[in-house]
């Protein structure tokens, strides 16, 4: 998913500083190891990948590794590690809590683990815990902070909104390509990048490509998941790698990027399209609204709203300046606010102050001077 993405930009970008030295933990959603096999355990994500995580590190500690920070993208890895904790201090990077989760749980293949009182409660205290223990927690979204700060009670001074971003140097049009806001052959070219393909609304634009307003547009679908029979005026990409050479150019040749998503909370392909300069057509689900203000780099519309969804896809497509307008808006925004460069640079920096810190044996949260 978007989170991996970003490990992935992060992982090219600390290859090339020799004053880090990082190790890498990665937990899969079907990880072979002996403990996910415990029937238990094996049905419920935060004791199998809270356990495995627990175990991959315990391993690495006893072959001699030692840490001076320690880097999480969610709460679940670190669940189990208390004694980790109070040796390494931990940094967080969140795209959701598990309140904003349990809102759309039942679109996620893995689901909530949320109706059974006593283990909610025991869920609770122990997330409240992870996150009071955190010396640092950088949030997606705003709605995330508020999150942690209404449900949570954490302190807000060490809780910073700070979207990875995306590669704005590579992720770019070729200078001078398509300034007139029209495609090659004429026809609109709708993109969409869904993993989830239903979850993401993918289902609704097989059905709106059909209306009698749309025929004229190409639609290009990129997913993981199969999506049956489609018709003339789609085109299916499945499993295309990120960042690659096949997927930066479906960018580049688009027009307008959709994305009718159902559940989200920060989605990777979001920022991809704003910095590629392209309109954008999303819903108002998770952190989302904070990335697409309407009329401005694109339109927000209600989820499942066909009509509506129809309709500003019809005003994009057929007013080339309305195009280019949204999409150099969506430019500047992207390279203001979702610049991974200069957010990587952030997080590095918070990551050696709390490493420093807990060379004094103070694994606290504490201002930078």
């Amino acid at each position: 998913g978007g989170t991996e993405v970003f490990f992935t930009n992060l992982r090219e970008i600390l290859e090339t500083r020799e004053e880090i030295d990082p190790t890498w933990v990665f937990i899969e959603f079907y990880p072979k190891d002996f403990v996910a096999r415990i029937p238990l355990v094996s049905k419920n994500w935060t004791l199998k990948g809270g356990l495995i995580t627990r175990s991959r590190i315990s391993a690495l500690e006893r072959s001699g590794k030692t840490f001076d920070v320690a880097f999480f993208n969610h709460v679940i890895p670190a669940t189990f590690l208390q004694g980790f904790r109070k040796r390494v201090p931990t940094v967080f990077l969140l795209d959701v809590t598990p309140p904003l989760f349990d809102m759309y749980s039942s679109w996620y293949s893995e689901g909530s683990e949320a109706g059974n009182k006593l283990f909610e409660n025991l869920r609770y205290k122990v997330t409240q815990k992870v996150y009071a223990d955190a010396a640092y927690i950088f949030t997606m979204s705003d709605l995330v902070k508020h999150s942690l700060i209404r449900d949570y009670r954490i302190d807000d001074r060490k809780i910073e909104v700070l979207p990875p971003g995306i590669n704005v140097t590579k992720w770019t049009r070729v200078l001078g390509e398509r300034r007139s806001g029209h495609s090659r052959n004429g026809n609109p070219k709708i993109l969409f990048v869904g993993g989830d393909f239903i979850r993401k609304g993918g289902d609704l634009l097989l059905k709106i490509a059909r209306r009698e307003e749309l025929k004229h547009c190409e639609f290009h679908l990129v997913t993981k998941d199969p999506v049956g029979a489609v018709s003339e005026n789609v085109r299916v990409y499945q499993n295309l790698k990120a960042n690659s050479d096949q997927l930066l150019t479906l960018y580049r040749d688009a027009d307008v990027f959709v994305l009718p998503t159902r559940a989200d909370f920060s989605p990777h392909a979001i920022w991809e399209a704003m910095t590629m300069e392209l309109p954008i057509v999303t819903t108002n689900v998770g952190g989302l609204g904070e990335a697409v203000v309407d009329a401005e780099n694109g339109f927000i519309v209600p989820v499942d709203d066909e009509e509506v969804l129809v309709d500003r896809l019809v005003r994009i497509v057929s007013d080339p300046e309305l195009r280019v307008r949204l999409g150099r808006n969506g430019r500047r925004l992207a390279e203001s606010k979702f610049n991974l460069e200069k957010n990587v640079e952030k997080i590095l920096e918070q990551l050696k102050h709390v490493a420093d810190r807990g060379k004094i044996g103070d694994l606290r949260w504490s201002p930078k001077n």
